[in-house]
């Protein structure tokens, strides 16, 4: 048989596809005429071959059924079986996923592992917990082999107790918490699992069992008196790591058992991938109960990346994720498409930070690449598809820039996993052919928990290599590229906003209702093609048919059995099912759910102008008429995302901010109309100028760089006269303000300034404008006054109005709030704020480079001094391991232990012997009632601590150095000045003092009566800032500095101090408080103790 390409005169197709045949000279000849805006020359091609082969073939087996001859040439099914597949690539494949965790702790001690909040976990901390929670569990007689339940909120005790069960050989079954009780009894029946690790705040939300429980909040105590080191256990690839369900037809979910040979094979696969964009800091949008979360979990635990751990509820409220997002620098993220394309619409300034976004879940519709290209350029577009049986991902595409298409592609197979795209027969189709989409290789999973039939259906041998097959059910095809694009489900299943449900669940658990007959559960695309589920029922004859409290009844019966994903967007009564004249079910003849909904026979008009007006949003949003005082939001079809757009059309036609949580409590028009009511209109803050009396003020000093306004510089920035600010610093009145003009703490704080934070100056640098906010606090009430955190509430507000996109806390503020941690409860109400610092990254930065300074101007040798450090809290500690990355060591290394903490000092000398290589003499010196004399042996002080005075200024040796960023000093500051003056013989200056060359203006507040009150004596010199305010200068202008609250990371201290040498920025003039130190003085101390005047 042979086929021969002819021309025709017809240049018009008068059908979309055509084959002409006629006989001619005795042969058959075949004419393909095709309409070219539906069909590529290519595809005809192929369809010609395909045509062919199968002729040719039924030529040589003419009993054999059409279904089962082939149509692919050798060529092609070389392509589509091998070529295609040939992705092999090496990994760790005896490797344990807990293993690769420990050597990126080895590696990064002090890197951030985990960040919830303002609270977050270095790698060494990660894993020493997690070693000893391990330990706890086999001593609670957790074995190999063993699962464990998992029933915690998202904190950081989730991936310690993640990591724990693996290293104690079992492995972990996620529980969510917010699951119905009677759901949560069905899985722990099921997976049966030998304890349960939860929360003291979430037992009553578990059902009643006898297993052993394990609280990792209120046993905590007792956990960390287990050891820190990892037990000494055997374990093995094929162990379990973890177990999670998925929705089953039948109405009973199935587990999914992945072993630790899976995860890790998943978790290499990604980080080969996405290679090109190192993972810095992953946001975390999935519940444990969805593998989704294990992509991020051990993707940034693996790479030595931050695992940002949200609140619960953040993805749901747009606004609020996108100001995550934006606080804490993520730069990778794994969301549902319809989510993301939310956030671009509604927040894309804030998305800045991304590098890498990965959506997943649903169909990613075409019109989101060209959106992400016009709002993040900057950042890659990943969509990834995979089944949990597949552990997490089986395919991924990345969309090249200028993306433009009718379909989004699912791409092509990750490493070492194989794709086939078979017909009903298990044979390859042709590329542009729908077929089941079947996958192999390393990440298929061994099947099923306890279901050997389910197992043995879905997971069938490899008819074309080793192994098995999983049959995914996804009806998909190929492009001649060798990417797929998704068809849709062979069955019934369907993904509504990223969860994988089977339909026939629900109709089970609904046919348990023992007033329903006939159940019927299908998803249906909304108004704006959002899939949801529609259910039908039919009552037993005795049964009224419909009645609201019927629904209500229904309604209520799901949400006792069913996650909330899973409760149906609608719930029609009908007296019967439509049956086709077969007797089956006529789907196409039931009632349009969000037509059928909005009419109920409660049915009341709105009444109110707010109910009428909101009546209108509902119909915009909804798609539905008339809307009933009564109706219930998600009754007619609402949703997460839509309750997103809901609160942005109330604030916008009530002038009103709603919380999302408000509304989704009261989610009937009535309800949600009587909030609205019931909540202030936004108005602007006035801050009316004061009036006092006192004592007269001192002179305004005459400055050029200092521009005095006697207006309120926020209400001058609202209107619009002073520019937007760019970052903000805060600090608290000096006690000694009130003696200076004569005021009482009322009067100044309460009756002038209203009790509330007052941008007192603004300092104009090169790089942007930086307010300085006084909190309505004095220095003595910091350490007294629980209203603090709200009244850092009230400033960062403030600062969030004025544009600044990160606030410092500077001063005793850090301390005061145990380093950020107390303010979270105060902002739980706050819907905006920037991100908050304490800056330590950048004076640790400042105190190395005026170290580096001190050392240079007196003539001296780092690595010929003996250092002493008073205080190794955040800052002496970052600074020190600075210092010993960037400046040559020193000889000798006093570790002054002012707060008992001689365990911490010993393993701090290990630090710094394995890994930052120092190789002088280290001591730990013991500190009683005063320092004693060998710290007076120090030729080079670095001070860090809050103890005053702790260093007494007579006893210091001839030649000494001292660098101190203490608050208050370390030192008598008097004493110092008059030995300076006196002798010369010692030389000191300020940890955190920065000069900039390019200087900077000041444009201050001063209010009636008080002019110069906010004009401080640091205003003197316009060269001088010191390193903690202009932290949040940086931080709110480069991702890669970023906002830090505590003890930073090394590389976070090294980002800022490179950051500082390339912007020009250098160690202040030797300088304490407002004094600076004389030539004249710096050049005596050289002539009589640079390294090449004295002996060392």
């Amino acid at each position: 048989m042979q086929l021969t390409p002819l021309e025709l005169a017809n240049r018009v197709a008068k059908f979309d596809l055509t084959l002409h045949l006629r006989e001619q000279n005795g042969e058959i000849v075949m004419l393909w005429e095709y309409n070219r805006d539906l069909f590529a020359h290519s595809s005809i091609e192929r369809l010609s071959g395909h045509f062919q082969h199968l002729l040719a073939a039924a030529q040589a087996q003419p009993d054999t059924p059409i279904l089962k001859l082939p149509l692919l040439s050798t060529a092609e099914r070389q392509q589509l079986l091998v070529d295609w597949n040939a992705t092999q690539h090496p990994y760790p494949c005896d490797a344990l996923i807990q293993h690769l965790v420990s050597a990126q702790a080895a590696r990064h001690p002090q890197a951030i592992a985990a960040r919830f909040g303002q609270t977050q976990l270095c790698y060494q901390a990660l894993e020493e917990q997690s070693n000893q929670l391990a330990h706890y569990l086999i001593k609670q007689g957790v074995q190999r082999g063993d699962r464990v339940g998992l029933c915690v909120e998202r904190s950081l005790a989730m991936p310690v107790a993640m990591l724990a069960i693996l290293k104690a050989g079992a492995a972990y079954v996620p529980l969510d918490p917010h699951y119905p009780l009677e759901r949560l009894q069905f899985l722990l029946e099921d997976s049966q699992p030998g304890l349960i690790i939860t929360q003291q705040t979430l037992l009553e939300q578990l059902p009643p069992t006898q297993l052993p429980l394990v609280c990792v909040d209120s046993d905590w105590q007792r956990i960390t008196q287990q050891a820190s080191t990892l037990p000494g256990l055997p374990h093995s690839p094929d162990d379990a790591a973890y177990m999670i369900y998925t929705s089953g037809s039948t109405g009973r979910p199935k587990g999914v058992l992945v072993q630790q040979r899976h995860l890790v094979h998943s978790t290499c696969a990604r980080l080969h991938y996405y290679a090109d964009k190192p993972l810095e800091r992953f946001l975390l949008l999935s519940s444990l109960a969805f593998d989704s979360s294990v992509a991020g979990i051990f993707w940034s635990l693996c790479s030595g990346g931050t695992l940002v751990l949200p609140p619960p509820g953040v993805e749901k409220e747009a606004d609020t994720l996108a100001e995550l997002i934006a606080h804490d620098r993520i730069t990778h993220i794994l969301l549902l498409p319809s989510l993301y394309h939310l956030l671009l619409n509604h927040a894309a300034a804030q998305l800045a930070s991304l590098q890498a976004v990965i959506v997943a879940g649903e169909s990613c519709p075409p019109a989101l690449p060209p959106l992400h290209q016009q709002y993040l350029p900057q950042a890659s577009l990943y969509n990834e598809y995979g089944p949990t049986e597949g552990t997490v991902w089986s395919t991924v595409y990345r969309f090249p820039p200028h993306w433009q298409g009718t379909q989004a592609p699912i791409g092509q197979a990750i490493s070492n996993v194989q794709l086939y795209v078979l017909d009903t027969e298990r044979q390859p189709v042709p590329i542009g052919v729908s077929g089941e989409l079947y996958i192999g290789g390393e990440g298929i999973t061994a099947g099923y928990w306890q279901r050997p039939e389910l197992t043995a259906e879905k997971f069938i041998p490899n008819p074309f290599g080793n192994g098995k097959l999983y049959r995914s059910g996804d009806q998909v095809r190929w492009q001649a590229d060798g990417t797929l694009l998704f068809v849709g489900r062979m069955d019934q299943q369907v993904k509504i906003r990223g969860f994988r449900i089977e339909p026939g669940e629900i109709e089970a658990v609904l046919s348990t209702h023992p007033q329903l007959q006939e159940t019927v559960v299908l998803p249906y695309p909304d108004s704006q093609g959002h899939w949801q589920l529609a259910a039908y029922v039919v009552t037993h004859a005795q049964t009224t048919p419909s009645t609201p409290a019927l629904l209500n009844e229904l309604r209520q019966w799901l949400a006792n059995r069913l996650p909330a994903y899973m409760q149906p967007a609608s719930i029609t009564c009908l007296p019967t099912m439509p049956l086709t004249p077969n007797g089956k079910l006529d789907r196409k003849a039931l009632p349009a759910p969000e037509q059928h909904a909005a009419m109920t026979s409660d049915y009341l008009p709105p009444l109110t102008p707010v109910e009428i007006a909101l009546a209108v949003i509902w119909e915009t949003l909804l798609k539905v008429q008339p809307i009933g005082r009564n109706a219930d939001f998600f009754a007619l079809g609402g949703h997460s995302l839509l309750l997103v757009q809901l609160a942005a059309h109330i604030r916008q036609t009530f002038h009103t901010v709603v919380s999302l949580r408000a509304l989704f409590q009261h989610s009937t028009l009535r309800q949600m109309a009587a909030i609205i009511e019931a909540t202030p209109v936004e108005t602007p803050a006035t801050h009316p100028e004061p009036a006092i009396r006192g004592n007269p003020p001192p002179a305004l000093p005459d400055l050029p760089y200092v521009q005095c306004i006697g207006q309120d510089l926020s209400t001058l920035i609202r209107r619009g006269e002073l520019p937007p600010i760019q970052s903000a610093a805060l600090t608290y009145w000096p006690d000694e303000v009130l003696n200076r003009y004569g005021l009482s703490r009322e009067i100044l704080l309460q009756q002038t300034f209203r009790g509330e934070p007052t941008v007192a100056a603004i300092m104009v640098t090169p790089w942007g404008r930086i307010a300085i906010i006084l909190l309505p606090r004095l220095l003595s009430e910091l350490y007294v006054d629980p209203s603090l955190p709200d009244a850092i509430a009230d400033a960062l507000r403030l600062a969030h109005d004025l544009g600044a996109g990160c606030v410092s806390l500077t001063g005793l503020l850090p301390s005061a709030t145990r380093y950020g941690h107390t303010i979270p409860p105060a902002l739980s109400a706050a819907a905006n704020w920037p991100a908050i610092t304490t800056g330590h990254a950048m004076t640790a930065a400042a105190v190395v480079h005026n170290i580096d300074h001190i050392v240079k101007v007196a003539g001296r040798n780092l690595a010929r001094e003996t250092v002493a450090c008073l205080g190794l809290g955040s800052i002496g500690l970052t600074s020190l391991r600075l210092l010993l990355q960037v400046l040559p060591h020193p000889r000798r290394l006093l570790l002054c232990d002012l707060y008992s903490k001689h365990t911490e000092l010993e393993r701090l000398v290990v630090e710094l012997v394995e890994e930052w290589h120092f190789q002088g003499v280290i001591e730990i010196v013991t500190v009683d009632a005063e320092l004693p004399a060998t710290v007076y042996e120090a030729t080079l002080i670095i001070g860090a601590t809050n103890v005053p005075d702790v260093l007494d200024v007579a006893r210091l040796q001839s030649g000494t150095l001292i660098v101190d960023d203490s608050g208050p000093h370390c030192f008598n500051p008097q004493q110092a000045l008059q030995r300076l003056e006196q002798a010369a013989d010692i030389l000191f200056t300020e940890g955190g003092a920065l000069y900039l060359p390019q200087g900077l203006q000041h444009q201050c507040y001063t209010p009636t009566g008080l002019e110069n009150v906010f004009i401080d004596s640091g205003m003197l010199d316009p060269h001088i800032l010191m390193g903690c305010t202009l932290s949040s200068l940086l931080s709110a202008l480069h991702a890669n500095l970023p906002a830090t609250l505590g003890m930073p990371a090394t590389a976070e201290c090294l980002a800022f101090y490179q950051a500082l040498q390339q912007l020009g920025v250098a160690a202040a003039p030797l300088r304490c408080d407002d004094y600076l130190l004389s030539n004249a003085a710096i050049e005596h101390f050289r002539q009589h103790f640079a390294h090449d005047t004295i002996a060392c």
